[in-house]
């Protein structure tokens, strides 16, 4: 009777331990879903800031069509706001919309006005890649723990790239 009791309650032990450590695991990954989903809203704004230079400015196509290609990337990520494609598709585009922006020399005869949008909607997307780069920090060092790393993948979880 001793060694049946012992064997039950390591079983709920083991049960409990691993319940908590699958809601621990979706609340990290929760926060970088949530993360992506700030960055993508954040990311809109640029989207339709370059739709308004295309008007202004018929040499800013290029702008434009960067901004579009961003777009498309942004879709894909909410499809799958986790995959690794989809991540690096999104950094890349933005970094390419970031650096068109720097090198047309359209932009130096921009309004400040114009200039200063951009500027602060730069900020709020850094702001919000940042944080969503935080959380899946955290998220993948937790995947990586000695316990959690045995089980994880089991349970379907999967690391998270940086954006």
């Amino acid at each position: 009777m001793g060694f049946t009791l012992l064997l039950w309650i390591a079983l709920a032990l083991a049960i409990f331990w691993a319940v908590g450590l699958h809601n621990r695991l979706m609340r990290l990954r929760a926060a970088a879903v949530e993360g992506a989903a700030a960055f993508d809203k954040q990311a809109q704004s640029f989207i339709g800031m370059t739709q308004d230079y295309a008007l202004d400015a018929p040499l800013l196509a290029e702008l434009a069509e960067a901004a579009d290609q961003l777009d498309m990337a942004l879709k894909s990520l909410k499809n799958n706001p986790s995959a690794s494609k989809a991540l690096i598709e999104c950094r890349m585009k933005y970094e390419q919309l970031q650096q068109l922006w720097v090198s047309l020399p359209e932009i130096n005869d921009a309004p400040p006005e114009q200039r200063s949008l951009w500027d602060e909607a730069s900020a709020s997307v850094q702001f919000a890649r940042t944080a969503m780069n935080n959380a899946s920090t955290a998220y993948n060092e937790a995947l990586a723990q000695p316990p959690a790393r045995w089980v994880a993948a089991s349970m379907g979880f999967h690391a998270i790239g940086p954006l």
